[in-house]
């Protein structure tokens, strides 16, 4: 045995150990952002339905806000349809709690699935902004539309230029590398900005204001529960890291 070629073996075992843990590493990190990805789609469609069912004078999804659902007092309050309508949340501090749960799901996600988006700086910048807009949704729980109105208002508006242009971002950071994300991503980016111009614009159709504003609110958690459950699948089963790595 050539005792001078150990040192270079033992680099060459030390690099292939190394790597092998990295990628582990990895997987285990965009399984777990996968989990809280798929959590937001599952918790937010559930809580939400619960809520509204605990209304004493019924809450109509094509009528009221979403934000009227964590709404803390009874009584009269404005509406974009309606001019006021009357708004009941009994269980108010279930749906506030989710949006705050769904912000920071939203915003883990973002960071922990990182490694199977493409290392471009596309990815950075399109998952800091679905962060951010994460973020927003948190303050919306926070700041409860009849305790801050200003505030409430503010951040729920914030969350869609953030959305739509992490969508962008996204779509142009997958390039052909993963394209039905980038197919998807276009999908849900196409349905919520038609969904603003429409709510915006006062044309609310049989859906009604609150039907329209789930359109342009929720795809955001729709896009981020089918991308969690499909990257989970993937990955959770054996090391499919094959994107490089995000932040370089």
């Amino acid at each position: 045995m050539d005792v001078r070629a150990l040192p270079n073996r033992a680099l060459v075992v030390s690099v292939i150990f190394a790597t092998m843990w990295d990628t582990n590493a990895d997987r285990k990190r965009v399984v777990l952002g996968s989990i809280f990805w798929t959590l937001t789609l599952v918790g937010y469609g559930i809580i939400q339905p619960i809520v509204a069912a605990a209304w004493p004078s019924g809450y109509s999804f094509t009528d009221h806000a979403i934000s009227d659902l964590g709404n803390t007092e009874c009584g009269m309050f404005p509406n974009l349809a309606n001019g006021e309508i009357y708004v009941c949340s009994p269980l108010h501090a279930w749906m506030n709690g989710s949006f705050i749960a769904l912000g920071v799901l939203t915003a883990l996600g973002a960071w922990l699935t990182a490694p199977a988006w493409p290392r471009r700086r596309a990815s950075s910048v399109g998952l800091t902004l679905t962060a951010l807009g994460g973020l927003c949704v948190s303050l919306v729980g926070v700041f409860p539309e009849n305790v801050d109105l200003d505030t409430h208002t503010l951040v729920a508006l914030l969350q869609l230029p953030l959305q739509l242009a992490g969508f962008i971002a996204l779509i142009i950071a997958c390039g052909r590398r993963c394209r039905w994300r980038a197919a998807w991503t276009l999908v849900c980016g196409l349905v919520s900005l038609l969904a603003a111009v429409s709510f915006f614009s006062g044309h609310y159709g049989a859906l009604g204001m609150g039907g329209v504003e789930r359109l342009m609110f929720d795809t955001f958690t729709v896009w981020t529960g089918v991308i969690g459950v499909v990257l989970l699948f993937r990955h959770g089963r054996g090391p499919a890291v094959d994107a490089p790595r995000f932040g370089g």
